[in-house]
């Protein structure tokens, strides 16, 4: 049986690390709170548990002031 937190850790890790990965996101002073931001809105949502440029498009007015 898998550890709910062992999923939560590894969907995250996964999350992060498309984060990072976006070129798009290049501008970005603090890509870890940025992610954090977003993995947060997602965690807590019914949206799936992976990273999509669509939510930084949604929700960048959240780490406007990183730029």
């Amino acid at each position: 049986m898998t550890n709910p937190h062992d999923r939560s850790s590894c969907q995250w890790n996964q999350f992060l690390k498309d984060f990072c990965g976006d070129h798009r996101n290049s501008h970005l002073q603090n890509k870890l709170k940025a992610a954090a931001i977003l993995w947060n809105i997602v965690r807590e949502s019914a949206l799936p548990k992976v990273y999509s440029y669509s939510l930084v498009e949604k929700y960048s007015n959240l780490f406007d002031n990183q730029n």
